[in-house]
């Protein structure tokens, strides 16, 4: 179903995901690691798996993004609901029916009485319990930084279209922690009764002689039926129960006792989900792990994943609408990586395409200090090879050979800078 096909009664996640809104999506006891994709026309589409196998994400900068449990959006819900009904009829049919023959000596009637009554009464209650409670979210405390592979994608090989056809166009961003208990008994009560009677008159005169006979049968039947439904379900207990019983059956008493019980443990639903998080060790106070993400998706306290639009990643729309966003990014990471270890000799390759860029070597001096990014804000480094510190000298002076790539850099033939 295309998702500009609009039925009220039919929902989709395509459809949902067309707002650009945030989806919360109901969730069961599978793990699901933060940061994870999601494809919203493959959800609503098709039974293929819509979690991306990859993640877009840089890997080690997910490893290292904190992740925070934030009790303060949390709710809570009881409700509680009963309803009766209860309905009879009655039915009634009479039908009679004579003959009769007369002459100067004789004269006979005979006569029929048919009489049938049915009654019936069906009677029925309902009574639910639902509770719902939320203890909070866990979530990253700020996105991390996409991969390598994806900003190539979004800058080079097409766009923001072939990144959503390759990873997604939602990404799990958190965790509504909680649970939802429920219990829904039906009672049903139904009895019918039918009666049925046949009686036959027979009368004779022959002159002054009469004789008159009658005889009558009867008979009825009676039925009924109790009938117990119950539907009960806990996602932190992780159980379902649906069930009609017939009054008499042996099984009846049991699971009566099994949905009670389900019930009253949720009257205590938030001293269960509390008790389940400190057990995992997870508090506000705290950064969550990857282990505990995992714990809280096996023990059902995940009862909702957040999916964020990939839209709001500012990196993402950073890399869609900078010119030059190469060159700034890289030139940020050498002053990063010369900043952090003046004194070694490092060595670090990337790899770019080689039809993208004209690749040529130039040596550059900078006697400035420190050295700021703003220096080689339009260079991108691709090779750093040494860093020389000549601390001997009245100027600082550092001399860096460097593999570059020409991009707005303007110099002449001999590799001096313009």
């Amino acid at each position: 179903m295309a998702v500009d096909e609009f039925d009220p009664l039919i929902t989709s996640v395509a459809r949902q995901a067309s707002t650009g809104q945030v989806l919360r999506l109901p969730w069961h006891t599978r793990p699901i690691a933060l940061g994870s994709f999601f494809n919203t026309k493959t959800a609503s589409t098709s039974k293929v798996d819509p979690f991306s196998r990859d993640s877009a994400f840089d890997a080690e900068s997910v490893r290292k993004s904190r992740i925070n449990f934030e009790p303060f959006d949390g709710d809570a819900s009881y409700k509680s609901s009963e309803s009766t009904s209860s309905s009879s009829s009655a039915d009634h049919l009479s039908v009679g029916v004579g003959v009769g023959i007369s002459c100067f000596v004789v004269s006979a009637s005979v006569s029929c009485q048919y009489d049938r009554h049915v009654m019936e009464n069906h009677d029925a209650s309902k009574t639910s319990v639902m509770t719902t409670y939320r203890a909070g979210s866990v979530t990253f405390s700020r996105p991390p930084k996409l991969s390598e592979a994806a900003l190539q994608t979004i800058k080079y090989n097409g766009g923001l279209s072939a990144f959503k056809q390759r990873w997604g166009d939602y990404y799990v961003a958190g965790y509504r922690i909680g649970g939802d208990a429920g219990v829904m008994m039906s009672l049903g009560s139904s009895s019918k009764t039918v009666s049925e009677s046949v009686t036959v008159c027979i009368k004779v005169e022959i002159l002054f002689f009469s004789f008159e006979d009658s005889w009558s049968k009867s008979w009825s039947s009676a039925e009924s039926d109790l009938r117990v439904t119950l539907s009960c379900f806990s996602t932190v207990e992780q159980a379902k129960i649906q069930e009609q019983r017939q009054l008499g059956d042996p099984k009846l008493y049991s699971f009566i006792q099994e949905a009670r019980g389900i019930h009253n443990r949720a009257q205590g639903l938030v001293d269960t989900i509390q008790r389940k998080l400190d057990q995992l060790g997870v508090s506000r106070d705290k950064p969550v792990t990857a282990e505990q993400c995992v714990g809280l998706c096996k023990s059902g306290m995940v009862v909702e994943l957040l999916l964020f639009p990939v839209e709001n990643l500012r990196e993402l729309q950073y890399w869609r609408t900078d010119e030059n966003v190469i060159c700034k990014v890289r030139a940020g990471n050498l002053v990063n990586r010369l900043q952090e270890e003046p004194n070694n000799d490092c060595r670090e390759t990337i790899f770019v395409p080689s039809h993208f860029f004209l690749i040529r070597v130039f040596h550059i001096f900078i006697r400035d200090s420190p050295l700021e990014a703003d220096n080689v804000q339009s260079i991108t480094v691709i090779h750093c090879h040494c860093l020389i510190i000549e601390e001997n000298l009245a100027i600082l002076r550092r001399k860096v050979d460097f593999l570059l790539v020409q991009s707005s850099l303007q110099c002449n033939g001999t590799g001096d800078m313009a």
